[in-house]
């Protein structure tokens, strides 16, 4: 939320969402996991993302969202990785996956979203996939790039954004009117 109350905090809509899969920890098949979250979750918001492709940036319970020694002169991409809970200490407890993003204030004070992260519990996320559940697999991830745009928890279970795990089927009716809201930000060249 916005400051003053007025309304959500959302990435800009006119520039692409730039987004790195971590190398370590990643499973087999988790990377085409990623990238079909991803593209359900820019379909149903109308934000446009960029796959920057694989990275060696270690999965840490922190991270800048400004990295030029990494990825140049320009906001780091949204980092997604396969980690553990002694890498991402919040991941401890049962928690399968976390995901959110990072606000800066742009020349007016508005909030605008420029970086963001997803941390996955290695351990489990393989499980489900080992166990022939993708459907799952997928839906945490969707649940957590939901997070990213900028969605909360729900208390309707049949929702992707409950936050007792919700629908497998990828987001339903309310997740959608919250990503196309979300999807509608304002452009912000200032930042």
């Amino acid at each position: 939320m916005q400051a003053d109350g007025t309304g959500p905090v959302a990435y800009d809509p006119c520039r692409p969402i730039h987004f790195t899969i971590a190398r370590e920890g990643l499973p087999a098949g988790g990377d085409v996991l990623v990238r079909e979250a991803v593209a359900t979750m820019s379909q149903a918001s109308g934000l446009r993302f960029v796959d920057d492709g694989l990275t060696d940036e270690r999965p840490a319970p922190e991270r800048d969202p400004y990295q030029p020694d990494r990825y140049g002169d320009r906001w780091a991409p949204v980092y997604i990785s396969f980690a553990t809970p002694e890498q991402v200490p919040r991941l401890a407890g049962g928690t399968i996956g976390l995901g959110g993003s990072t606000p800066r204030a742009a020349d007016d004070g508005v909030l605008v979203y420029v970086s963001g992260s997803v941390w996955l519990d290695r351990d489990a996320m393989t499980g489900l996939l080992r166990a022939g559940r993708s459907d799952s697999a997928r839906a945490v991830v969707e649940h957590e790039v939901g997070h990213v745009i900028g969605l909360n928890h729900v208390s309707d279970g049949s929702q992707l954004m409950s936050e007792s795990g919700g629908a497998v089927d990828g987001p339903a009716d309310g997740d959608r009117r919250g990503l196309a809201l979300l999807g509608r930000g304002a452009c912000r060249p200032d930042l």
